[in-house]
């Protein structure tokens, strides 16, 4: 859910309410969810009658991103910028117009994090096939001998 913000930074909860019902999300915003598919991606359609600050029904982390994508030309599209509420809501201004809102989260470091794996996967491998292949040592007989 996407909602107008008032000017304490939060959206009163009669716009929570109402957005929820008939989609009517504050005074200049009107806002429905498109599709949400289970890749951590939010896509909502909304018309803004002027620009604005909102609030994603999200909690923030990093790693959240936000574009927005003109109805009418799909190949306009903004990069928003999405900063942390006093709830810990994602907050983010909107331009004037109707948008396709995408919101999209991607644990931060993912990338890495699987090149080290790979590193580390590889690593061990190669030490494994190292070891499997190694002659073990030989080792003489000891023997004992008793003291006469």
């Amino acid at each position: 859910m996407i909602v107008q913000n008032t000017a304490s930074g939060l959206p009163e909860a009669s716009s929570i309410a109402l957005c929820d019902v008939v989609g009517e999300c504050g005074p200049s915003l009107t806002s429905e969810p498109s599709r949400h598919p289970d890749n951590g991606t939010l896509v909502y359609n909304i018309i803004a009658s002027s620009a604005l600050s909102a609030s994603a029904n999200e909690t923030y982390f990093n790693g959240w991103t936000a574009r927005a994508c003109a109805m009418e030309q799909k190949n306009t599209c903004l990069s928003l910028d999405i900063a942390r509420g006093e709830a810990g809501q994602i907050l983010l201004d909107v331009p004037r117009g109707e948008w396709e809102l995408t919101l999209r989260y991607k644990l931060p470091y993912l990338d890495l994090a699987w090149v080290m794996f790979s590193i580390g996967t590889v690593g061990t491998a190669a030490w494994a096939g190292f070891v499997g292949t190694r002659k073990p040592a030989s080792r003489g007989r000891v023997r004992n001998r008793v003291a006469q």
